[in-house]
């Protein structure tokens, strides 16, 4: 889309350029070869990216398996906005971000041994009071493994041979991709 833009600016630019407004013609000009431009390095560097990870799949390198999710617990928060003013509204028109952390249980389909992963912090939806949504919550970090503390099960993406580094629950898989998943390796 932005390349197609590109085009029409640089096909503009060059007809004013040849009419009565050629000062307006060269930034017309300029502007759509810096847009081109910037379209082509970023196609570029996208379909690099898509061929490494076409590689690493084909290769085995990177691999996929179902994972039981503990609790999750408080990190850090992010605070944006005024923090200055009068006493009584100090805070009060703050954004703030609520960070978690959990621990995945990881149950690799290929028989290597079951290991634990400890999240990177992430952010959830809570409460003003950093209780998290539809997350169920343990007191801190040796809790989090407890059965009655779980969030279930999803699908965790992480490289062979460095699964502690690389082991992260984003993979971009869909529900309904995660319960085929989930299925597939027997968990309900």
């Amino acid at each position: 889309m932005l390349g197609l833009l590109s085009l029409v600016l640089v096909g503009s630019g060059l007809a004013m350029l040849c009419t009565s407004a050629p000062v307006a013609g060269v930034l017309l000009l300029l502007f759509g070869l810096v847009s081109g431009t910037v379209t082509a390095v970023s196609g570029h560097r996208r379909l690099t990216g898509l061929r490494a990870l076409t590689q690493a799949w084909s290769t085995g390198w990177i691999r996929f398996a179902p994972a039981r999710v503990g609790a999750v617990w408080h990190d850090h928060d992010v605070r944006h906005g005024p923090a200055a003013g009068p006493s009584e509204d100090r805070g009060r028109n703050q954004e703030v971000r609520h960070f978690f952390r959990t621990t995945l249980e990881v149950v690799p389909t290929d028989g290597s041994p079951t290991f634990r992963v400890t999240t990177a912090p992430f952010e959830a939806l809570a409460t003003r009071d950093g209780e998290p949504r539809g997350l169920r919550t343990a007191p801190g970090p040796l809790d989090a493994g407890e059965p009655e503390y779980s969030n279930g099960w999803t699908i965790v993406r992480y490289v062979d041979g460095a699964h502690q580094e690389s082991a992260t629950p984003t993979t971009n898989l869909s529900r309904e991709q995660i319960i085929a998943g989930l299925a597939a390796a027997g968990i309900r």
